[in-house]
């Protein structure tokens, strides 16, 4: 009997260090998850400051293109109006300029 009691004691030990070894491999996967899971939030938080950055630069461009539209419209009506050529020259030059300004900020209106 005490032979018996041995081995069950022994099987017992053998189930319980088994099943302790499954909790500790476990126990490692939740902690690799969890610490994706804050990796994935850190990411979508930078992504979300992101896009409030984009967001409040394309308002930013807007509002510089509506002036720059309303000045671009009077120096094509000052081109018509213009006789002299070298004013003419200048403002080819600042309508130019404005073009540069519309195609480098992403066409701005």
């Amino acid at each position: 009997m005490l032979a018996e009691l041995d081995s069950l004691h022994t099987s017992l030990n053998q189930r319980v260090a088994a099943a302790t070894e499954e909790l500790r491999a476990r126990n490692e996967q939740l902690v690799s998850s969890y610490e994706s899971v804050l990796q994935l939030r850190e990411t979508a938080a930078r992504a979300e400051q992101l896009a409030a950055v984009g967001q409040t630069m394309a308002n930013v461009a807007h509002q510089i293109g509506t002036p720059l539209n309303l000045v671009s419209g009077h120096v094509q009506l000052l081109k018509q109006a213009v006789v002299d050529p070298s004013l003419q020259r200048r403002l080819i030059i600042v309508q130019e300029q404005i073009r540069a300004r519309d195609i480098d900020g992403a066409g701005l209106a």
